[in-house]
């Protein structure tokens, strides 16, 4: 899921809820995959392509199923030209601010069709509304920025969410989502990475996308099969599968 702020300055928000997916690979033709398991967004990370922002504000970064062939990952970030399977996408980074608003990041996207992830959700902003402001989700292409009375959100690209600076950034997935723009009071949340399946031998099981985050909460991830870390695993890296 994505990071968000937390201090006595800005309201606390939620960054948004990763996706669930669930997969089976016909592996007979298949000599080796790679699992990229992405971070949670922090104040400092974001590993797998979540956006990055300032404090508690970057998007969460993707966890997929690639083809060994071609595949690449620099500074946490997948190659574009890696072959896929299956992508669920993260939550954006929520972004608080000092109006007595809050933006909450939006959730990562159903796999089916190219789902959108969801667009960052503003909350408890009284009479105003400012929507327009907050990062949009990925789909077959990147989550578009916010639309910010003084600066605008950057688009997310494939496999990495949208860049945040002062705001809420983009979750990683399929496609990344926006990074949210803002003013020098309302502060705009990122978008959800999208979710994605395919290739030959590949079928869907189940998929859930996550949910966009509340007040001082964090989104629900989509519904799927619990699962706890062993000790000396991080929370985020590659791993190799022979076939």
């Amino acid at each position: 899921g994505g990071g968000c702020d937390s201090n006595a300055h800005i309201n606390d928000c939620g960054g948004g809820g990763g996706a669930f997916l669930s997969i089976k690979v016909d592996v007979q033709n298949i000599a080796k995959l790679k699992f990229v398991v992405g971070q949670g967004g922090t104040k400092t990370s974001g590993w797998g392509g979540g956006g990055s922002a300032s404090t508690h504000r970057y998007g969460g970064g993707l966890s997929g199923i690639f083809i060994d062939t071609n595949f690449s990952i620099s500074s946490g970030i997948v190659n574009t030209n890696s072959i896929v399977l299956a992508v669920a996408g993260a939550g954006g980074g929520g972004s608080g601010n000092t109006q007595n608003s809050v933006s909450a990041g939006g959730g990562g996207g159903n796999a089916a069709s190219f789902t959108n992830g969801r667009a960052g959700g503003t909350l408890n902003d009284g009479s105003n509304s400012y929507s327009v402001w907050n990062g949009g989700g990925g789909s077959d292409i990147g989550g578009a920025g916010g639309d910010g009375s003084v600066v605008d959100g950057n688009a997310g690209v494939k496999y990495k969410g949208g860049t945040g600076g002062s705001f809420g950034a983009g979750g990683a997935g399929y496609y990344g989502g926006g990074s949210g723009g803002g003013g020098s009071a309302y502060h705009g949340a990122g978008g959800g990475g999208s979710s994605y399946w395919g290739g030959v031998g590949v079928t869907l099981l189940a998929e859930n996308g996550g949910f966009n985050g509340g007040l001082n909460s964090g989104g629900a991830g989509g519904a799927g099969v619990g699962y706890t870390k062993p000790n000396g695993i991080s929370d985020g890296g590659e791993v190799d599968a022979n076939g």
